[in-house]
């Protein structure tokens, strides 16, 4: 069996995918909360710049865990923090889903940020600590272009749906 055999066959085929999948689904957050944030300032009867703060909670998420990142995947398995990361994520778009006023509604964006953070920095991690180094510039290039399909097919859908 030669190499290129062995490597398609290989169950590392889904590796890309399965660290591919978080960025899709990150970016397509972030693109819903920029897209529906008129809609949202109408729900919870506020002008559109102290909805924007959701935007604001959610950098400040990100910022606070970039710091912290570095502290905590010392101490635990990278694909653990992932996983908490992706469970942050979806554990903010749900609560969001339901947030009953604009105050839960910038704790789950901050959480959004927090799990955002966290799982973008440690899934690269993962790309530089387990492939090869021919493989790690294919590896990142696809989890950054996955973001970016995300936000670009995510945008008319998001549009579509909202209205």
């Amino acid at each position: 069996m030669s190499t290129s055999e062995r490597e398609s066959s290989s169950p590392k085929r889904l590796f890309m995918f399965s660290l591919s999948a978080p960025a899709l689904a990150i970016a397509l957050s972030n693109t819903a909360i920029n897209l529906l944030l008129i809609e949202i300032a109408a729900t919870f009867q506020v002008n559109e710049g102290i909805a924007a703060q959701i935007r604001t909670a959610n950098a400040a998420g990100e910022f606070i865990f970039a710091i912290l990142v570095g502290f905590f995947a010392a101490r635990f398995k990278y694909k653990s923090m992932v996983l908490a990361g992706l469970l942050l994520v979806v554990v903010s778009a749900i609560g969001s889903a339901f947030a009953p006023n604009l105050l839960i509604l910038l704790i789950f964006s901050f959480m959004e940020g927090s799990g955002t953070v966290i799982t973008t920095i440690l899934t690269i991690t993962i790309v530089g600590e387990t492939l090869h180094l021919s493989r790690k510039a294919k590896a990142v290039s696809l989890i950054t272009a996955a973001g970016f399909i995300s936000t670009l097919a995510g945008t008319p859908l998001i549009s579509l749906i909202a209205s």
